[in-house]
């Protein structure tokens, strides 16, 4: 039994060698088949760019020249009024015209007097005279009736004015306080 052991060991051990190496074998030929087929596949994405670049380097440098013109487009509508102009030079002056015919005298009688003409427009104002001398001094007015009492503050206090600075806009501010003691 010892020795049946022993040889199924060997042969197993032979058995677990020779699948190891046939394993190594078909690792190496993957790895080779994986290389050939990646290889091929970066030629075909390079050959791929390689013919984009030069078709769209023939476009680009291709036909540069102009056609003919084409026919003008139609009228647009017309433009806002400009600002008038500064005002010309004065012309030179035209020759004198030529003296008129003397009429012939009238005959008949006079007509008779006219209707009177209407009322002119009135003048223009004058300008302001320089202000007068001062008046003499008015007579003093009536006495005017008792104001309202002020604040007050209760017995045993008395009224005080404080003032306060006010940051910002506007003047101090004044309070009126009671103070005790």
């Amino acid at each position: 039994m010892v020795r049946a052991r022993r040889r199924g060991a060997e042969r197993c051990e032979e058995n677990l060698a020779k699948a190891r190496e046939e394993a190594e074998d078909l690792k190496t030929q993957i790895h080779d088949l994986k290389m050939q087929g990646a290889g091929e596949v970066w030629l075909v994405v390079g050959i791929v760019f390689f013919c984009l670049s030069a078709f769209f380097g023939a476009i680009a440098f291709g036909d540069l020249r102009e056609g003919p013109p084409g026919p003008p487009g139609p009228v647009g509508p017309p433009g806002l009024d400009g600002d008038p102009g500064i005002q010309g030079p004065r012309g030179a002056q035209g020759p004198p015209g030529s003296n008129g015919i003397n009429g012939t005298s009238g005959s008949g009688t006079s007509g008779s007097q006219g209707a009177q003409g209407a009322q002119g427009a009135s003048g223009s104002n004058g300008t302001q005279g320089p202000p007068g001398p001062a008046g003499p001094r008015g007579p003093s007015g009536q006495q005017g009736p008792r104001g309202a009492p002020g604040p007050t503050c209760p017995s045993g206090s008395r009224l005080s004015r404080l003032s306060f600075p006010q940051t910002g806009k506007g003047g101090p501010v004044t309070a009126f306080v009671c103070e005790v003691g």
